[in-house]
């Protein structure tokens, strides 16, 4: 598998949709090189959580299309 140019990913909300987002990269095949971890929502903020990767992303995978009678 080929793959693209190492990117800067800026993860922020939840701490639900951060994890999530996080695990759906790992599924794609996404190598992550340096990651900051979850930081915790600042206080008198925007309550969000951040998390900062760097990951080089799994070049796009063929798409099969299926045709199903109407």
């Amino acid at each position: 598998m080929s793959s693209t140019e190492w990117t800067e990913i800026r993860l922020i909300g939840s701490q639900r949709a951060v994890e999530g987002a996080v695990r759906i990269l790992a599924e794609c095949g996404a190598e992550i090189r340096s990651d900051t971890g979850t930081k915790p929502a600042q206080k008198g903020k925007d309550g969000k959580v951040r998390r900062y990767l760097v990951a080089r992303l799994a070049a796009a995978l063929p798409v099969q299309e299926e045709t199903r009678d109407a």
